[in-house]
């Protein structure tokens, strides 16, 4: 679920399919404008905010993505796994 702290109400929500879809971790970037989320299929999401529609999907083959973070100016995006590897990526306003 997502809030709004300045509206005090709900602003969307984004359900999971499986169990194995459940977040492990999320992260806003730093303009606010996205949201980036991990879960247990392997699976790294970047949506729009608030409208929260997926963005984009990236597939981690090794193992379960465990953490998340951005370069200071929210260009690049970190992923570390279950299996230790780290992962990066670009991302394209």
């Amino acid at each position: 679920t997502l809030w709004s702290v300045d509206k005090q109400r709900q602003i969307g929500a984004i359900k999971s399919r499986t169990f194995y879809d459940r977040f492990h971790t999320v992260l806003f970037s730093p303009s606010g404008d996205k949201l980036i989320t991990a879960s247990g299929n392997h699976r790294i999401r970047l949506y729009s905010v608030p409208q929260l529609k997926i963005l984009t999907t990236h597939i981690c083959y090794q193992g379960a993505v465990r953490a998340l973070a951005s370069s200071q100016d929210g260009n690049i995006i970190y992923a570390g796994d279950s299996q230790g590897n780290m992962l990066c990526w670009g991302l394209k306003d």
